[in-house]
């Protein structure tokens, strides 16, 4: 590993109106890298063989900054009291202490605006320990949650922590503090995990435990960040293969996609929350299938797009150097496409009733009706205008008067 080169953005990708990509871009082939999806780019974070420009090719943007970050396994999530910042919980550091004794900081944010890096200051100081192969979590109040993990690059011992560390991303110089395990399941790493949309329960999915045995797929464990209590559930339906070092979203309607993972058969698997409020799984056969990925990224665009970038390839564990992206607006009809218009989203079918709308799209849709209830308005307004004239008329021609 070297230094890192943070900014690989998709901003051209993300805007433009028409993309034809399964190899986008071919930059330097990355694993255990993380993203963050954040004012229509995808910034990666990851380990890379040496600095590079993507200048020159569409449709990475000219945006260029090379800072002095090094690690494989993190995380990342968008926070921050406007959404613009995104933090960086450190996985494995190339250089954890530096020649003149400074150790490399355990958090880093992102200023999406500035296009600067810096560690947070903390007023309130707790001993978080290091790890890597966790997935934080940000929820909409700016809380970043990191559970579990696997510190074996520190010392000569192996740890696997089961601890849940909260950071808050607004409030920065608070800090952290440390969250309840209670009934959380043990501890794991290389587990995905996501939040639902009611924007408090936290689903955690797979992974592998500190006896080395992985997490059953039926075995979901949740954290609710508003009670900071854990529960339990048994998901029914066709349960996938276990894995670590996969991905998963969250679409609008509670589905959860998860992709790839070590030992993941199938690897693509549905898990869904249905209207009782329990989780159920599905492995769907998406259309023109990619190859198995494993210590890739995953992040839900526009929705209903999963874009999976980077990884290792399952069947050769070489790396992987490719962005794919997956329709998932049809549930009954799962696709891996080539073509990506941000500008025309697909017609989507809600599992669970109709789809729901985001704030751009009430705007868009309020829009519509604002012209179109004018048009009407407009319309009817001559309409009425002329036949009271025509009427007006008919009277003098018979004579009519007061």
């Amino acid at each position: 590993m070297s230094k890192l080169l943070i900014n690989l953005l998709i901003s051209v990708l993300l805007s433009s109106a028409f993309v034809s990509t399964y190899a986008i871009y071919y930059p330097p082939s990355l694993y255990g890298q993380t993203s963050a999806y954040i004012s229509s780019r995808l910034y990666i974070f990851g380990d890379l063989s040496k600095p590079f420009n993507t200048t020159s090719v569409y449709p990475w943007s000219n945006e260029l900054t090379t800072l002095d970050i090094s690690h494989v396994n993190a995380s990342a999530c968008v926070g921050g009291a406007i959404q613009d910042n995104i933090f960086v919980f450190e996985g494995v550091p190339e250089v954890l202490q530096k020649s003149d004794g400074t150790i490399a900081p355990l958090i880093y944010k992102f200023d999406s605006q500035q296009k600067t890096v810096n560690p947070p200051q903390f007023n309130v100081t707790i001993d978080i320990p290091r790890r890597r192969s966790v997935q934080a979590v940000c929820d909409n109040q700016g809380k970043m949650y990191i559970f579990g993990g696997i510190d074996d690059f520190t010392s000569t011992g192996i740890f696997i922590y089961n601890r849940m560390d909260i950071f808050n991303t607004i409030e920065l110089s608070y800090g952290w503090k440390v969250g309840n395990v209670t009934q959380s399941g043990g501890g794991r790493y290389g587990y995905s995990a996501v939040l639902l949309n009611n924007d408090e329960k936290i689903v955690y999915i797979g992974g592998r435990l500190l006896s080395g045995d992985y997490v059953r797929m039926n075995d979901i464990y949740i954290y609710n960040t508003n009670l900071n209590q854990w529960e339990y559930q048994n998901a029914g339906g066709t349960v996938p293969n276990v894995r670590e070092g996969h991905s998963s979203v969250i679409t609008p309607d509670n589905r959860i996609i998860v992709y790839g993972g070590s030992q993941a058969d199938p690897q693509l698997a549905v898990l869904t929350l249905t209207e009782g409020n329990t989780f159920s799984w599905s492995t769907p056969n998406a259309k023109n299938p990619i190859p198995g990925l494993y210590l890739h990224s995953a992040n839900l665009i526009n929705s209903y797009y999963m874009f999976v970038t980077f990884g290792y390839l399952e069947s050769t564990n070489r790396r992987n150097n490719e962005i794919y992206i997956l329709d998932t607006s049809k549930p009954q009809e799962y696709s891996w496409i080539t073509n990506f218009d941000p500008k025309n989203p697909p017609n989507v079918i809600n599992s669970n009733g109709p789809a729901e709308l985001n704030a751009d799209d009430i705007a868009i849709q309020s829009k519509k009706v604002w012209v179109l209830g004018s048009i009407i308005g407009c319309v009817s307004g001559f309409v009425l205008s002329l036949a009271f004239i025509i009427c007006l008329r008919q009277c003098d021609c018979c004579g009519i008067n007061d």
